[in-house]
């Protein structure tokens, strides 16, 4: 009789046990935010912090329940994010479908607003309760052709910005919708010396240079940096 409680007993441990760790496995990965396709998540377990630098595992989890897995670290003084060599995919079943695990990091990219980067880096910030790198977007309207919609995000333009990755007196981004499409968001460069081109940072870090035409999204996007450097210089005398 007493080798039966026992055994009850233990049974109750484990199955108690085994519930707290599934409980805890589950709740180690914060919900960031969710595009048509994926949804994201940071691993609050491996959040590790050093000055203004912080690495993490973030997750992405397709429709189907297969996820990638990525190795993240986060710039809060450059506001860029890239990865340390080491990403993870698996199948909806946990199998492992293929990896890249080697030494040296990716690209540095800018912290768009409304893309993974800045999901990932808000719940970060928020995890640790610190400053987010980018305020909440708010887009306003610029240009509009008969096939796009431009849009600034006025609360994120960045100015006299000077790193080893950017060297312009202002940074901002901006939205181009399409009806039957998801929007792009690009990133832009104004030098006050250059009256020729703006820098154009495709996917947050692949730069090239663009002509200014009349009549054109980038002579409008040239005069409206123009303009807010102008008016930013005034208040910063």
């Amino acid at each position: 009789m007493k080798w039966i409680k026992l055994l009850i007993t233990v049974s109750i441990i484990l199955l108690y046990s085994s519930t707290c760790l599934a409980e805890n496995d589950e709740n180690r990965w914060k919900w960031s935010n969710s595009s048509a396709e994926y949804g994201y998540y940071i691993d609050t377990k491996t959040i590790d912090r050093a000055g203004n630098i912080i690495k993490f595992w973030s997750k992405r989890v397709a429709l189907d329940g297969s996820y990638f897995l990525s190795y993240d670290i986060l710039n809060l003084t450059d506001k860029t994010m890239h990865n340390e060599g080491k990403t993870y995919n698996y199948d909806v079943n946990n199998n492992l479908i293929n990896s890249s695990d080697f030494s040296g990091e990716s690209i540095h990219r800018d912290i768009l607003p409304d893309t993974r980067d800045n999901w990932l880096a808000d719940t970060v910030c928020e995890f640790l309760n610190i400053k987010k790198v980018n305020a909440p977007s708010n887009w306003q309207w610029l240009y509009s052709t008969n096939k796009y919609t431009y849009c600034v995000d006025i609360n994120n333009i960045f100015y006299n910005i000077k790193n080893s990755f950017r060297n312009n007196n202002v940074k901002l981004f901006i939205r181009r919708t399409q009806s039957d499409r998801a929007p792009d968001i690009v990133e832009y460069g104004y030098d006050l010396k250059n009256t020729s081109s703006l820098m154009r940072y495709q996917a947050g870090y692949y730069a090239d240079h663009v002509g200014i035409f009349p009549d054109s999204i980038e002579e409008v996007i040239y005069n409206y940096a123009k303009n807010a450097y102008k008016k930013y210089m005034e208040v910063n005398k």
